[in-house]
């Protein structure tokens, strides 16, 4: 499990995104919680980022998009900060055996 908060600044509101993973590739649906208005500006601006590596955020994510999106220049404004499952998405292993050309 990935669990962030996100704080808007000027009003303290808290939003928490979740998305059910056990590792990086993997890809779930986001989850949220918090105030109604609050989530609706939060899922907007995050569903008009990137992810890793480059391509559109969706509902369904993986870690490593979830992460990279939410630290982006773009979410700024939000603060995020993660709560649960750092270890997940700070040690990427693509899972690509050495040698292999991609």
């Amino acid at each position: 499990m990935i669990k962030y908060q996100l704080t808007l600044g000027y009003s303290e509101t808290s939003i928490f995104i979740s998305l059910p993973v056990t590792d990086g590739n993997s890809s779930a649906l986001m989850e949220f919680e918090g105030g109604d208005m609050a989530v609706a500006k939060a899922k907007f601006e995050l569903l008009n980022q990137y992810g890793a590596f480059g391509h559109k955020m969706g509902k369904v994510t993986t870690g490593y998009d979830l992460d990279a999106a939410l630290n982006s220049p773009g979410m700024a404004r939000f603060s995020a900060r993660i709560l649960e499952g750092e270890e997940i998405v700070r040690n990427y292993d693509p899972g690509i055996p050495d040698g292999a050309m991609t």
